[in-house]
């Protein structure tokens, strides 16, 4: 099993942090770890935040507080042999795992990233999923097919949206493995717990932790929702 599995599952690391907008700069987010509850599993790095500061300011970031997993939401989606140029950019990075999208599917795709990434030690995220309704339009219309190509690559990690409950409940019971993030809360419509309340390993949070006065008492405070949420629905929440 990978590093993301030994972090989330079964762990109570129930929370991962977004981070996108470039506004919420590296000292803040230096600050947010060295005070992070232990409940913070890791940060899911985007691509704006990555263009800012670049690779080797993250690096620092990451050696400092090294417990961390560390994810590049780069939301690949591209030939194999582009998508592994992309990986060897985050060779000895501090990154743990990528998020590439699973429609692009397997074949000199997916199959090419994988073993590239196999081959430096890191984790594949699939994005099955994304909490904008145009997701339902496009992506959601495959879901049969993104399940062959998860098996087909044996993927480490998913990323879907909390609100899509169905689709977390039939990963979990079709991938028992899998680590599960749960996307879209808060900001996007989901309350903190719901993903968790489903099958979700973990729940990704942004903006209202980045974006709030107080983010490591934010953080708390999403993990205390969390915890009421499970309380509230553990009648209908799935079980193990």
């Amino acid at each position: 099993m990978g590093k993301a599995f030994k972090t989330f599952r079964g762990s109570g690391k129930s929370l991962i942090l977004a981070i996108n907008d470039p506004t919420f700069n590296l000292q803040q987010l230096t600050d947010l770890l060295s005070k992070a509850p232990e409940e913070l599993g890791g940060v899911k790095v985007g691509l704006p935040y990555m263009l800012r500061y670049g690779v080797r300011q993250l690096r620092s970031v990451f050696q400092e507080y090294p417990s961390f997993y560390y994810l590049a939401d780069l939301k690949l989606a591209d030939l194999g042999e582009v998508m592994a140029l992309s990986v060897n950019e985050l060779i000895n990075s501090g990154f743990d795992g990528v998020v590439a999208h699973a429609f692009i599917g397997v074949k000199g795709a997916l199959d090419v990233l994988k073993k590239t990434l196999e081959d430096v030690g890191m984790d594949l995220f699939l994005q099955v999923s994304m909490p904008h309704p145009g997701s339902e339009e496009v992506i959601d219309t495959t879901y049969l097919r993104v399940k062959n190509v998860i098996n087909g690559v044996n993927a480490e990690g998913a990323v879907v949206p909390a609100k899509k409950s169905y689709l977390i409940k039939d990963l979990k019971n079709t991938f028992p493995s899998i680590v599960i993030l749960a996307s879209g809360i808060l900001r996007l419509g989901a309350q903190p717990g719901e993903g968790l309340c489903y099958g979700a390993d973990s729940e990704v949070v942004g903006r209202a932790i980045t974006l709030a006065t107080n983010p490591s008492a934010m953080a708390k405070d999403v993990i205390n929702m969390q915890r009421d949420y499970l309380v509230k629905n553990r009648n209908i929440c799935v079980k193990g």
